[in-house]
């Protein structure tokens, strides 16, 4: 080593990816910023990859330059922290290009956007069950077209989940349209669930079964009054609606936990939340969470739907009409 005052040998290693190691490049001088034999000698790690000081050798793989600027271990960029950067501090939230602080008015707008989307079921249950004509009628056109444009707009989105670097002038759209994916987290989400990923997945996963329980509540107090009370058809068929609307966005948050990417050092992160590492106990509640809405949300609503359609013959002729105008909505 003729770094070292009293030259011993040197423990000469790979150059890990994720690592520039010029001739004569050591872990101190990789620690340090700098060598002493000038820049040309200085090791750094790579942009879009992390390291810890601890650690400088054990290299961790970014999603984003931005996020992962390199230099000196242990540098995240725009206010980033974790292993490898994956998450802003509390209280705050990643607005693309840098950690922003969470105001009182971020959490009033979440609140209120929940609020907005409760009271949707409600309205969708007087606006889509229209009565069935051999003709389409104006409402059921429109509300087809709305059904259609917003699948079209969830596929999209999906595709912006992709990890390409997509141009600048698309990038952004392709940002927003990840709201219909329930990628929200560039939504201040961060200000009404906390920081904690793993309660925010879990919470987008409640989302749904506390819709359709929603629906049913409502068709309970519905009952109050005679004239007020939900008839169980159209309730059958709102649920069914809103199930038909959301599958593509339940389908993409089911498979988030399953979706790993690996590190220059063998260890392996949630590709949407990198400071979750798969195996981990973080990771396995994830997972059970995602399983469980893959097998009853997914699954069960596809395979409850193509059982509907198998039986709808054998339902009309049995009479069965309600079960019949139940899979027709579904349809």
């Amino acid at each position: 080593d003729l770094n070292s005052p009293d030259r011993l040998a040197a423990d000469c290693i790979d150059c890990s990816e994720g690592l520039t190691c010029p001739v004569m490049s050591t872990v101190s001088a990789l620690l340090a910023g700098s060598s002493p034999n000038g820049a040309d000698f200085t090791p750094v790690v790579k942009r879009g990859y992390f390291s810890l000081e601890a650690e400088p050798i054990e290299v961790f793989k970014c999603l984003s330059t931005v996020q992962c600027p390199g230099g000196e271990p242990n540098i995240c960029g725009g206010g980033r922290e974790g292993v490898p950067c994956g998450e802003c501090p509390a209280d705050t939230y990643w607005a693309g290009s840098k950690c922003t602080g969470c105001s009182a008015w971020s959490v009033i707008a979440w609140i209120m956007c929940v609020i907005l989307i409760f009271v949707g079921l409600v309205l969708a249950y007087y606006f889509m069950n229209a009565p069935m004509t051999s003709k389409a009628s104006t409402l059921i056109t429109t509300t087809c077209s709305i059904g259609m444009m917003i699948n079209m707009l969830q596929s999209l989105g999906i595709v912006g989940t992709m990890t390409v670097e997509w141009p600048v002038n698309i990038n952004g759209i392709f940002r927003f349209l990840q709201v219909f994916t329930f990628d929200i987290d560039g939504f201040a989400f961060a200000c009404l669930a906390g920081e904690n990923p793993v309660a925010r997945y879990i919470g987008l996963v409640l989302f749904f079964p506390a819709a359709l329980l929603w629906l049913q509540f409502c068709g309970l107090i519905s009952k109050v009054k005679r004239k007020w009370a939900w008839d169980k058809i159209k309730l059958r068929s709102t649920m069914g609606q809103f199930l038909q609307v959301a599958f593509s966005t339940m389908s993409s948050t089911a498979l988030v936990p399953m979706i790993c990417y690996k590190h220059p050092n063998g260890q392996r992160s949630n590709l949407k939340y990198p400071n979750v590492f798969c195996g981990s106990d973080e990771h396995t509640a994830m997972v059970i969470a995602g399983s469980l809405m893959l097998v009853l949300g997914v699954c069960g609503f596809w395979a409850f739907a193509a059982w509907l359609a198998y039986m709808c013959p054998k339902f009309s002729a049995s009479g069965r009409y309600d079960l019949v105008q139940s899979a027709w909505s579904m349809d």
